[in-house]
């Protein structure tokens, strides 16, 4: 049986009979990986195992491609996106746009850097959603789905194509923060996400 020892943070959590759960983690070098957890009926587990925790585990393969919990430590728990809806609505959409777009095994360090930061930094904003969006924005041109330099090529139409770009590119949160609503300078990122994959 293999063994491994990654850090992640968790996006989903499904019950499993009656104290048990399947986790989906996302990691930096192995994408998203899929791990049972037996007889969570314990806070301190329960606590581990919540969506959006920070945690670092050793997991146990055997033959399936379901992995094994052996066991955890919690890094950060994100306690603070639970203070306001807007907040944990914003993370739960961070959250969906990964499980949509990454797969087993395939590693994304730079996306899995952003997506830490980016929780991090929501409660900064005044309207959360915005920070969602353009997250969002980012992963679609990590995922090659844009092409800066061909907008004739992106899948929908985009009135404002340099704002687009100039957002998508920027590498400070500091230009984010006082945008408000987006809705009218960007295209429905979202749908379009769902569209594609």
């Amino acid at each position: 049986m293999a063994e491994i020892k990654t850090e992640g943070i968790v996006l989903k959590v499904i019950p499993y009979k009656d104290h048990h759960r399947i986790v989906h983690l996302f990691t930096p070098h192995e994408g998203v990986l899929s791990f049972l957890a037996k007889g969570v009926s314990k806070p301190q587990l329960q606590s581990l195992l919540s969506p959006l925790s920070h945690i670092e585990v050793v997991l146990r393969k055997k033959t399936s491609d379901l992995y094994f919990f052996q066991e955890g430590t919690l890094l950060e728990s994100h306690h603070f996106l639970r203070a306001s809806w807007p907040l944990l609505e914003a993370a739960g959409r961070l959250g969906g746009a990964l499980l949509k777009t990454q797969l087993p095994g395939k590693p994304a360090p730079d996306l899995y850097h952003l997506l830490i930061a980016c929780l991090k930094q929501l409660p900064r904003f005044e309207e959360p959603a915005t920070l969602a969006t353009l997250f969002i924005l980012k992963l679609l041109t990590y995922e090659g789905v844009v092409a800066w330099d061909h907008p004739s090529l992106f899948p929908i139409p985009c009135p404002n194509w340099p704002t687009l770009k100039e957002l998508a590119e920027t590498r400070s949160f500091r230009t984010w923060y006082a945008l408000k609503d987006l809705s009218e300078t960007l295209p429905d990122l979202e749908t379009l996400l769902i569209s594609l994959f």
